[in-house]
């Protein structure tokens, strides 16, 4: 049975490296580490703004922390 987990896990490795060479080549990733450096960023702006309720409300929240990001940005 772990051999075939094991298998399933390197199956699943490959496809997203093929998939991240697939967006590397139109963009998308380009596109995510923006959203990554936006979401740092606020999570910055938050934790030296104190403003700590808001951070964690934002880490579960998609639509609370695309408002934030879009307020401040």
């Amino acid at each position: 049975m772990l051999k075939m987990e094991y298998q399933e896990k390197n199956a699943k490795d490959l496809i997203a490296r093929a998939n991240y060479k697939k967006g590397k080549e139109d963009g998308r990733v380009e596109g995510i580490e923006e959203g990554i450096d936006n979401v740092n960023k606020l999570n910055s702006y938050l934790l030296e703004a104190g403003r700590i309720d808001d951070l964690k409300k934002a880490t579960n929240d998609k639509a609370f922390q695309k408002k934030l990001i879009d307020e401040l940005f």
